[in-house]
């Protein structure tokens, strides 16, 4: 998905629950920044959730190059092997306070 299209969702979603400017620029800045393609965005009950998609398995990413403490401390870390057969696609959510 373009970043365009994910900026444009992630601002909906945002503009509909109680964030203040400085929170909503953070979290796009924080899309923005993520080396690995993010899939989706969302309001959790600890703060914000961002999905990242990543071609692999569990041994083919360094769980460090996704944490981005920049935004707000790390609340969970998710990690879903999406592959059935093959180990060939994760998706991990990062749970980030504000």
């Amino acid at each position: 998905m373009p970043n365009e299209e994910i900026m444009k969702r992630v601002a909906e979603l945002l503009a509909s629950n109680k964030f203040d400017d400085e929170q909503m620029v953070a979290v796009a800045e924080a899309v923005e920044r993520s080396k690995f393609p993010v899939t989706g965005v969302d309001v959790c009950t600890h703060g914000i959730c961002i999905d990242i998609g990543i071609e692999g398995g569990l041994t083919d990413f360094d769980l460090t190059e996704l944490v981005d403490v920049a935004t707000g401390p790390i609340r969970s870390i998710e990690i879903f092997p999406e592959g059935i057969v093959l180990d060939d696609r994760t998706r991990v959510r990062l749970t980030q306070a504000f």
